[in-house]
């Protein structure tokens, strides 16, 4: 295996993990290109282009390469083009308006641009009321501090108890 292929595929995959899609392709498609990987590195190289090409969009290229990998002389390659596969062969899932966020452009758009992510809430305020019914110092009634130093005591009781029988234990 030559290390300058070996470097490429690397960088190829530093791009992936970075949300440089289109520059993984690239990469990967030079260092394939230069030969001299081994099965298991040419495998691996070809399973990163099908995850880069579904990050892409372009799915149909990612299936066919992924269903030629699932004939991989490697079984660990085979192995996971049918897991990629599986993946890639799913059918899509409507997601929940609540998992959307729009965010307003400055390009003179009128409508938000709608961006997906796992809950749709980071950086915007929440509307439902905190957990917390006492997140206002002066909302707390008196019970409740007495409730705090009682367990204070407890805990302090607790522990002078038990020092005493170890040393005289």
């Amino acid at each position: 295996m030559t290390m300058e292929a070996q470097l490429i595929i690397n960088q190829a995959k530093q791009a992936f993990e970075n949300g440089k899609y289109r520059q993984c392709l690239d990469y990967l498609k030079d260092g394939l290109d230069l030969g001299g990987l081994s099965l298991e590195a040419q495998g691996d190289a070809k399973l990163w282009l099908v995850m880069a090409h579904q990050a892409l969009g372009e799915l149909d290229q990612a299936l066919s390469l992924c269903q030629q990998l699932t004939k991989y002389p490697s079984y660990t390659v085979q192995k996971e083009a049918r897991r990629l596969l599986g993946i890639l062969q799913a059918p899509q899932l409507r997601r929940p308006e609540e998992w959307v966020t729009k965010v307003p452009t400055f390009d003179g758009d009128r409508e938000p641009k709608k961006i997906y992510g796992a809950t749709g809430q980071r950086g915007t305020p929440s509307k439902r009321q905190p957990d917390n019914p006492y997140s206002n110092p002066q909302e707390i009634p008196e019970d409740a501090v007495f409730d705090n130093s009682f367990l204070t005591i407890a805990i302090a009781a607790t522990l002078l108890l038990f020092g005493f029988f170890v040393v005289f234990g």
